[in-house]
């Protein structure tokens, strides 16, 4: 018989249907684990751990603060497909760089003010092979409208690793503040000025709790000053 709060965590990870997280966990003999790394991917994974380290950075300031039997729940899932091949280090960097942003307010004055700065502080906090690296150019860039830090990435050696990041400030809206955004973006064309790209855009509420989705441009014009627009250009995006 399958144990009622373990489904109930199972469909929370995974947002699966009722009866194939019900077969999962009868396939796994009741292990929540093994039922999870056969419903997920690396990618939802990852996405998970980054809703986990946004939600602890809040602290207990939010309605769901991150638990430790939570947290270690999730980096084991991350650990257990980073086992099968090795994470990149354009990867790890952008994760700690999202993770920060949305969650440090102090972190996010310091990207606005001195990108180069903000760049060098996380590269200090992730292991690197190689001393030599350089970490990824950023510059803020004012638009008027939008405050936005573009941060371009060294060239991708892999479908994994993202071209740039777009950091998306808060700003006043009428009477409101928007959201801090984080705008992953993958080239799919072989050109450098413009093309066909797919964002992974995220975000976090007042209250700590994470969002994200996926989506595609079919023209994106890849100068920083249009990247930095990245988030008005709904016109264009086609969901995936």
């Amino acid at each position: 018989m399958v144990d009622a709060k373990q489904l109930k965590e199972l469909r929370r990870l995974t947002n699966a249907g009722l009866s194939d997280c019900k077969q999962a966990l009868i396939d796994a003999d009741g292990n929540l684990f093994k039922a999870a790394t056969a419903m997920l991917t690396e990618e939802k994974a990852l996405e998970l751990q980054q809703s986990v380290r946004v939600r602890r950075m809040a602290g207990q300031s939010i309605k769901d603060p991150v638990t430790k039997e939570e947290e270690d729940f999730v980096d084991a899932l991350v650990d257990h497909f980073i086992a099968q091949r090795t994470r990149p280090l354009n990867v790890v960097f952008m994760l700690e760089l999202t993770a920060y942003f949305l969650s440090d307010e102090t972190f996010r004055e310091m990207v606005a003010d001195d990108p180069t700065r903000a760049m060098q502080e996380v590269w200090n906090l992730i292991d690197r092979d190689d001393d030599n690296q350089s970490p990824p150019v950023a510059q803020t860039i004012d638009s008027g409208s939008r405050l936005a830090t573009v941060v371009t990435m060294p060239k991708p050696q892999s479908e994994w690793e993202c071209d740039f990041v777009v950091l998306q400030h808060p700003y006043r809206r009428f009477l409101f503040w928007t959201k801090r955004k984080v705008f992953v973006v993958y080239k799919r064309t072989k050109l450098d000025d413009h093309g066909i790209v797919n964002v992974h855009e995220m975000n976090v509420s007042n209250d700590g709790v994470f969002a994200s989705r996926e989506w595609v441009l079919a023209d994106a014009d890849l100068s920083p000053q249009q990247l930095a627009l990245i988030g008005d250009t709904s016109a264009t995006r086609v969901r995936v």
